[in-house]
């Protein structure tokens, strides 16, 4: 008697379950693109797009990098390299740590001013040089971003400092503090929109340019929403990068959002949930 084809159930979503028997599949590497009603199957299969080495910078303990001009600056366990447009690699210096580091740049010509914030503190970078954030009146931040010329810090104690006018100046006096949430830890400053949004641990703030409103020394931006969101940790969170142009975190309820205007919304099913709530270290 001849054997029955059985048909392997090829999954449109990766949709693990909660528990090995409830599994629909996962897609790795891959994804299901629906062809609609007029095609010769509803969902097709595709592999992802893979990847060509372009340079080897012989350090690890990737921690984070930024495009500015031709040069990527890229942080690794300790060190701080560049990379050309031709793929050569220079080291810049020593840059002490270990744990991920947030990149900005501001609107300063020819040469921007080019900052980078890790764990010890706020730091001023160019090709050849790395050097301590010389201002005083910037306490130790957690993470930096720019916007419509300033420089922000966050700080952990739920502040935040802008700089100067495209300067790595800043005023004692120019700070605001993030305080829709008293229980709250500031984790993040992301430009995005061409707002502001100062992520804190279960709420969210949003920030936009006041401009001759505000008489200098002040903070230049004001509050124009609170969301009732967090970010579940420092580095949950991409989009708002050039060319991006959609923002996603992961939330303090461990789903993935994105902003219908200043309403979250949710994008993960439950089984990516359960991963992401699965994490031992959120920070990571």
């Amino acid at each position: 008697m001849a054997s029955q084809p059985i048909p392997i159930p090829w999954p449109a979503s990766s949709a693990p379950g909660a528990r090995p028997q409830e599994s629909a599949g996962r897609i790795i590497n891959g994804y299901a693109e629906p062809l609609g009603d007029g095609g010769p199957a509803k969902v097709v299969w595709r592999r992802g797009p893979g990847l060509t080495k372009f340079a080897t910078s012989g350090y690890t303990g990737y921690r984070g990098g930024a495009l500015v001009g031709n040069l990527v600056y890229m942080a690794f366990s300790g060190k701080l390299v560049t990379v050309d447009s031709a793929g050569t690699v220079t080291l810049v210096g020593t840059l002490a740590g270990t744990k991920p580091v947030t990149f900005a740049r501001n609107n300063l010509t020819p040469t921007p001013n080019v900052c980078c914030v890790t764990e010890n503190g706020a730091f001023l970078v160019t090709p050849t040089t790395i050097v301590a954030w010389a201002d005083p009146d910037l306490p130790q931040p957690n993470s930096v971003c720019f916007q419509d010329s300033y420089f922000f810090w966050t700080i952990g104690d739920r502040r935040a400092f802008a700089s100067d006018v495209n300067a790595v100046t800043v005023n004692s006096l120019s700070f605001t503090t993030i305080q829709s949430r008293s229980s709250d830890t500031l984790y993040r400053c992301i430009p995005y929109s061409g707002l502001v949004f100062f992520f804190c641990s279960s709420s969210t703030e949003v920030y936009q340019d006041a401009g001759a409103a505000v008489a200098y020394p002040a903070f230049p931006y004001t509050r124009v929403a609170v969301i009732d969101r967090g970010l579940l940790g420092p580095n949950a969170i991409a989009g708002f990068e050039d060319g991006f142009g959609k923002l996603y975190w992961v939330a303090d309820d461990f789903g993935v959002y994105r902003f219908n205007s200043f309403t979250p919304e949710k994008v993960s099913p439950p089984d990516l949930d359960r991963l992401i709530a699965a994490v031992s270290d959120k920070t990571t």
